[in-house]
This record gives C-alpha cells, structure tokens and sequence, in this order.
C-alpha cells in the first residue's frame, strides 16, 4: 500500500514531540483502500566505545542499553491502529 521514514535527533536520551512520516502510497492498492496503520522505531547511534549501534523493534532496548549504559524505563517500539473514516 504505502511506506515511508523519517529520523529525528534524540538529545539528552529522550524525546518528546510529534514525528510525521510523510508516506509514498503508490503501492498497487489505492490509498483510500487503506484501513490500518502500523509504525516502528528503530534506534541508530554510537556506543559508549564509538562503535555504531542499530536497533530494531525486536531489540531496541537491549541494544541501546548496552550501547549506551542508559536504562530505558519506557519503551514503546510499534504503534497500529485503525484508520479513521
């Protein structure tokens, strides 16, 4: 149907604000057939070391704990839902 990506800089180890994800729906189903959403964070930085980390919804938190030394103490990797009509 349609995808699309975004990154946005994290400072300080948290953010708190509104991504929007711009999507290319030229899939061969038409946008307006659409009736859910699913969106997930994946994690990209460097490690205490300087080695480049990448994590996934799967692994987000153990990687980016052991990366950085840093607990997270909420963690939501996937959104979904309805689109509203």
């Amino acid at each position: 149907m349609g995808s699309g990506q975004t990154a946005m800089p994290v400072s300080g180890g948290a953010y708190s604000g509104t991504v929007r994800v711009e999507v290319n729906a030229s899939g061969i189903i038409s946008a307006d057939q659409a009736r859910s959403y699913s969106c997930s964070l994946s994690v990209v930085g460097r490690a205490r070391t300087g080695a480049a980390y990448t994590g996934s919804p799967g692994n987000l938190q153990a990687i980016y704990e052991t990366a950085t030394g840093h607990t997270l103490t909420s963690v939501r990797t996937t959104v979904r839902g309805p689109i509203p009509r």
